[in-house]
């Protein structure tokens, strides 16, 4: 249970805000400029993902082509800061074959695992591939097949896998197959090479390729997670308008057992959704994001959150676009422990010149806190197709891939920012405390008030100014 709280008296607790404000028009301020995140420039690079460490260093990961093969899967650590932790590397110790659409997820201690698509070079077959690294950015394992290539298992079509962090290191792997059409998961455990058997969390009507649409995951702080994924399915009848398809969410705990049944997202809400993603706050409740595709020239983000329990927040799906009518393409969220979300996707033309990244932030709720923002101050040609990550005091990553900013085709520029969020203390025990609010940026202590804490979560301090 969460209680407000009143000023009294006590130990000095220091916690880290954004901001020396609580706030403002725009609560999502940029801290420094973009930063290209490729070293390798020659060709195009393609699909970034990001998930940030509790000290705020993050690690992104992409996928372009290397001499002698097509592509790898690529990585690049960065403190908060903005500085890279050292260049580039290969994630896949495969030296063969075609990787792409990465994905990446860190648990509590700064371990981090990448799964992603693996295709060789011929193109007759598809493998989900995952590798563990722990938090000094080694790998702690080699390349680990997930994907069960048992019998009656298709050779060819497995895509879209996602993951996510569960308790004591281990993560849990989603992805969909086309033979049989369902979407899969497994749990890999702490070592990163042992995982446990396969489990279904519900069917497709795929019509031959799994690597249209997405799968999400997202968990709490004791390993609950929630997956979810779209179900496109494509068709040359002119009764649909070319493709009909509907999007979905089960609950699972953390041996993998499900809590739900497989529900839909969605309908009657929603015209084609598409690409969903989900975050999860550390007590289970969530968020789900989707691209409603109206049409080409319509796309509409929307979003519906839901208790721990699987309850839905909102009767109807709400719209978080401004309503103009434009394309829109992958929208993507990340949730902060205690609740509050960031949303990016991009934007075709709202920028001024091409495809934009746009974001927009919101609180536990699911009230918007302030308009859309424009993430990418780079305007040249296109910027598209981002990825976001969160950390529980309100500071944020978004990366996305940017046309010429290398120099060479597509490239993975990013940028840091920070969000006003209310103030939270986590504290144990019935005991009064003093928190001392201090500026993450110059250090700068903004204010000290006393606090009574009643419980582990304090909230609702006043604004500092």
């Amino acid at each position: 249970m969460r209680r407000r709280v009143q000023v009294v008296l006590l130990a000095i607790v220091p916690i880290l805000v954004c901001a020396p404000r609580i706030a403002s028009a725009q609560p999502a301020r940029p801290v420094g400029g973009e930063f290209n995140i490729n070293t390798v420039t020659a060709g195009d690079q393609n699909q970034p993902d990001v998930a940030m460490r509790g000290n705020r260093q993050f690690m992104v990961v992409w996928s372009g082509p290397v001499p002698g093969k097509d592509l790898d899967i690529r990585g690049r650590a960065f403190n908060w800061d903005g500085t890279a932790r050292g260049s580039e590397f290969a994630v896949n110790s495969a030296t063969k074959d075609s990787q792409y659409f990465p994905r990446v997820a860190m648990d509590s201690m700064g371990g981090f695992t990448v799964v992603w698509v693996d295709r060789d070079t011929s193109g007759t077959g598809r493998d989900i591939v995952a590798r563990a690294f722990d938090a000094g950015d080694t790998p702690v394992a080699p390349d680990v097949l997930v994907r069960d290539t048992g019998p009656g298992t298709s050779l060819l079509l497995a895509g879209r896998p996602s993951v996510a962090a569960l308790d004591n290191g281990r993560f849990v792997i989603a992805w969909k197959e086309t033979s049989p059409a369902q979407v899969q998961a497994r749990i890999m455990d702490a070592v990163g090479s042992t995982l446990e058997p396969v489990f279904v969390v519900g069917g497709l009507d795929l019509y031959g390729e799994p690597d249209y649409g997405s799968t999400d995951l997202a968990s709490d702080a004791v390993g609950n997670f929630v997956v979810v994924y779209d179900d496109p399915y494509y068709c040359s009848c002119s009764d649909f308008g070319g493709t009909v398809g509907e999007a979905h969410r089960r609950s699972f705990d953390a041996a993998g057992q499900p809590t739900s049944p497989l529900e839909t997202l969605d309908n009657p809400f929603a015209s084609d959704p598409f690409s969903p993603r989900v975050g999860s706050d550390e007590d289970g409740r969530f968020v789900v994001s989707w691209l409603d595709y109206a049409s080409s020239y319509d796309g509409r983000i929307r979003i519906r959150a839901f208790g721990a329990d699987g309850t839905p927040h909102q009767v109807t799906p709400l719209r978080i676009d401004d309503g103009s009518l434009r394309s829109r393409w992958r929208p993507v969220l990340a949730v902060s422990q205690h609740g509050d979300f960031v949303m990016a996707w991009g934007s075709n033309g709202q920028d001024g010149s091409g495809w934009g990244v746009m974001a927009r932030a919101f609180d536990r709720t699911a009230t918007p806190r302030g308009g859309e923002m424009v993430v990418n101050t780079t305007f040249d040609a296109s910027q598209r197709d981002p990825a976001i990550a969160m950390h529980e005091n309100g500071q944020f990553a978004v990366t996305w891939q940017s046309f010429g900013q290398d120099g060479d085709g597509w490239g993975i520029a990013g940028q840091r920012f920070c969000l006003d969020v209310p103030l939270a203390l986590l504290a144990t025990g019935p005991v009064p405390a003093r928190l001392r609010v201090v500026d993450v940026e110059s250090g700068t202590v903004r204010s000290e008030l006393t606090l009574s804490v009643d419980e582990r979560l304090v909230e609702g301090v006043p604004p500092v100014t």
